[in-house]
């Protein structure tokens, strides 16, 4: 994979399966990951305390965040809270 040090990556369904493997592939490549998921929160909690554990694990750099994107105003409240972090 290429490096994607000091890049930020937005990814979907981050928490789980194909999702859970490609935000682990750019954390592992150097990019800062901002991931949602939609409502498994044991999950995301998961992913959390499993990058803590990795190797490559470096702190603020991974992100998730809850939001259903079928929703329009939950998709602008979600990058209003991005922008403001």
């Amino acid at each position: 994979m290429t490096d994607f040090q000091g890049r930020k990556t937005l990814i979907s369904g981050a928490t789980r399966g194909i999702g859970k493997a490609i935000a682990t592939a750019f954390l592992e490549a150097g990019s800062t990951v901002l991931g949602v998921y939609g409502s498994n929160r044991e999950a995301a909690d998961s992913f959390i305390q499993e990058w803590k554990e990795n190797a490559s694990f470096q702190e603020n750099r991974l992100f998730l965040y809850q939001c259903d994107i079928s929703d329009d105003s939950s998709v602008l409240k979600l990058f209003k809270e991005i922008e403001q972090q």
